[in-house]
């Protein structure tokens, strides 16, 4: 059973968040202040944390400062009461795995934990669980209904030569460059050019999902471009914004089989997320880029 600490100074929350986590089967144990908190996490150790930022005398960023003092590998959720951008890039930066905003729904928690749960490296699940949710609000504005984006499976390849891929699809010897078939059999995908970084963004789905979405979009007054292009952009924008490095890309394009099916990259980071519409549709994301640009203080 994952075990999960639950920090926060109102009582009312905490236990909303209590009854929330065991009807999802979590093993869970409760701290009203930071220095419980780090007592417990201590004693509990639990696999995952959710953290209120707002807190008196030791508030969340100091208790999370001290966290990663006590496990550097600590996977926190930080529960805000306010979307506040700067607040959120600051705790990004320094190493959280996601964040809520409240109030919020059993349905956010359990999609975040989930996120959180599911893959073994934290830091770049973190990613894309923030470009998971940038893309749910983005196609509800595409598709004028409500549009549930999960996160499915995130897989590296070379992000660090100590890893151990034995297991994976995307096994690679560190420093030998591979061949790299960009677009799957019966996919269709498009492309961005990362320049100057030599990056590549390539979002892709299957055939009969391709002629779904067209159709959908089409239906809402969008080519289906835009609806790659969008999660493309997102992809770039985050990764600009989580490093700091202003990154500039060439205009989308669908991949041509004929002359893109094969590309020289060492790095590697697949996220798969599953868009939820009338219909289920795999979207395949693939970034060819180093993801070691982000939360560099902590890979």
């Amino acid at each position: 059973m994952v075990k999960c600490l639950v920090v926060d100074d109102n009582q009312s929350i905490l236990d909303m968040i209590e009854k929330m986590l065991k009807a999802l089967d979590y093993e869970v144990d409760v701290a009203d202040n930071g220095a419980l908190a780090l007592d417990k996490y201590a004693k509990f150790k639990p696999d995952i944390v959710t953290l209120d930022v707002n807190m008196p005398v030791m508030d969340g960023y100091e208790t999370f400062t001290r966290l990663l003092k006590m496990d550097k590998n600590a996977k926190v959720i930080i529960l805000t009461a306010s979307n506040q951008d700067s607040i959120i890039e600051k705790f990004i930066q320094k190493g959280v795995v996601g964040y809520l905003v409240k109030p919020f729904s059993i349905k956010d928690l359990s999609i975040i934990l989930s996120d959180v749960s599911r893959v073994k490296n934290p830091k770049i699940v973190t990613f894309f669980s923030f470009v998971r949710k940038d893309l749910e609000e983005s196609f509800k504005q595409i598709f004028n209904s409500d549009v549930e984006v999960i996160l499915k499976d995130v897989a590296t390849r070379n992000m660090a030569p100590k890893m151990n891929y034995a297991n994976s699809k995307l096994s690679a010897i560190p420093g030998i460059q591979h061949e790299l078939e960009i677009t799957p059999m019966g996919k269709i995908g498009y492309i961005t050019d990362v320049t100057g970084k030599e990056g590549l963004i390539i979002s892709s789905v299957a055939n009969e999902d391709f002629q779904y979405l067209k159709e959908k979009c089409s239906n809402n007054g969008y080519d289906v471009a835009e609806f790659f292009n969008i999660v493309n952009m997102k992809i770039i924008s985050g990764i600009s914004n989580t490093s700091h490095i202003v990154l500039s890309c060439t205009p989308i394009r669908q991949i041509n089989t004929l002359t893109d099916h094969i590309v020289q990259k060492n790095d590697l980071t697949k996220g798969t997320f599953e868009v939820i519409l009338d219909k289920k549709i795999s979207l395949e994301i693939q970034v060819l880029f180093d993801l070691r640009y982000l939360y560099h203080d902590r890979l």
